[in-house]
């Protein structure tokens, strides 16, 4: 019911905060401008058509991406798919990795 949804707003919101912290590390330590940032989940919300089911809930999972390569694109929105299965060869090409 409801106290579930506001844990699971909970949640993100200690996601969202832990994310800060740690880029705040990294730019305090000067470490922001070559640090590729990747964050995701591994299963959607944990509700009724939420995880391991392809409704909607199911598929929407966070995914975060800051690259240095990439800074036209910083604070950049998407609503694309993205799949789990592409993170392994898409960071072996970034870094030119046979």
């Amino acid at each position: 019911g409801r106290a579930d949804i506001a844990a699971q707003y909970t949640t993100i919101s200690r996601m969202d905060q832990g994310i800060g912290l740690f880029v705040q590390e990294l730019e305090a330590a000067g470490y922001l401008d070559s640090t590729l940032i990747l964050f995701s989940s591994d299963n959607g919300i944990p509700f009724p058509s939420g995880r391991t089911n392809i409704y909607d809930p199911g598929l929407r999972e966070p995914m975060i991406l800051s690259s240095p390569f990439d800074t036209h694109r910083n604070g950049e929105h998407s609503s694309a798919m993205t799949s789990l299965t592409d993170i392994v060869p898409t960071l072996l090409d970034w870094f030119d990795v046979p």
